[in-house]
């Protein structure tokens, strides 16, 4: 192999290698909902925005800062 392969290969190498650590960084959280007995992992990184839980406890919901998701 060429140093002109070998360099591309490296380069490939590096930038997969930099992309999965900025996603393994990414923070989650788990939310819990007693009364129904469910579970949901939501990125808490993205969804920053949480209403106020219903009084009843039948849900919460999560929002993006743009209010694009949700």
């Amino acid at each position: 192999m060429n140093s002109f392969g070998f360099k591309v290969i490296v380069i490939v190498t590096l930038a997969f290698a930099s992309n999965c650590a900025s996603v393994a960084e990414e923070r989650w959280a788990t939310y819990s909902n007693p009364r129904f007995g469910k579970t949901a992992d939501y990125s808490a990184d993205l969804f920053t925005v949480l209403d106020p839980q219903p009084e009843k406890g039948d849900g919460q919901v999560f929002e993006t800062q743009d209010g694009h998701g949700r």
